[in-house]
């Protein structure tokens, strides 16, 4: 495993879930991203990574359900998306996923 292509990102056939990810603004990215990785990273659980996905999906249904548009900073910088994350992912300043 190496730190820019960790396992629990990479599918059976090699594919990465970037590879799937980037074509998604940031929520929707995220929602497939630990979606896919459930059950796969190591000390996390399914649910944990079932529980995060959950998260992102229940903003995509409060968006759609307000007939929001995507927010244009949806397609920023990570930076500029910690807002949208939950509080376990960023803390102090550091990624904890």
């Amino acid at each position: 495993m190496s730190k820019t292509n960790p396992s629990h990102y990479t599918l059976p056939d090699g594919t990465q879930v970037y590879d799937i990810t980037q074509h998604f603004d940031f929520t929707v990215g995220n929602c497939i991203k630990y979606l896919m990785r459930a059950g796969n990273k190591s000390g996390e659980s399914s649910l944990d990574d079932l529980r995060k996905c959950k998260w992102y999906l229940d903003k995509l249904i409060e968006r759609e359900e307000k007939n929001e548009p995507r927010p244009e900073a949806e397609t920023g910088s990570v930076v500029d998306n910690v807002h949208l994350c939950p509080p376990s992912v960023f803390i102090d300043g550091c990624w904890t996923d």
